[in-house]
This record gives structure tokens, sequence and C-alpha cells, in this order.
């Protein structure tokens, strides 16, 4: 139930910016649970601070990322979703 209240109130808030035309999305619903999953896969990150590349092919690399750098790109991520210029609910 919380779940859904919250995708509920995600898809709502999708759903008006449509209608002032601020966003292009035909479909609010998937952009919302799409923004729900990819948000707890970033409170991972945003938790851990661990950023993990490939220097060479089976050779990891640590590096760290904050909170901050974390929650910037999902904002900017998801306003990139729902204006239409990433493929995501449309």
């Amino acid at each position: 139930g919380a779940m859904a209240s919250c995708l509920r109130s995600l898809s709502a808030a999708i759903e008006d910016g449509v209608a002032t035309g601020d966003f292009r999305v035909k479909d609010a619903t998937l952009l919302a649970n799409t923004l729900y999953a990819s948000g707890l896969g970033a409170l991972m990150l945003a938790r851990s601070g661990l950023l993990i590349r490939e220097s060479a092919p089976g050779v990891p690399v640590v590096g760290e990322i904050s909170a901050e750098q974390v929650k910037q790109h999902m904002v900017a991520t998801a306003l990139a979703a729902a204006r239409g210029r990433l493929d995501v609910g449309r």
C-alpha cells in the first residue's frame, strides 16, 4: 500500500506536468515506476558512496560518490525523462 501511494503521488505530479505542457510523457505510470525503481538503487549508491568501474577487463576500481552527486544525477535524469529528452515512459 505504501508503495502504491508513493507511485500515485509521483504519477499525479507527472500528469500535472503533462497537463501544463512542461512534461512530454505518454505513460505516467510507467515513468513513475521506473523513477521509483531507479530511486531505490540510487539510495543504495548514496548510502554506500562507492562508485565502481573497470580499469581493465576483470579489474575493478573503487571510487567515491557523494549523496549530493547521486541526488543531482537522479533529479537531472528524472527531469530529462519527463521532458521527453530520454526515451522512458514515452
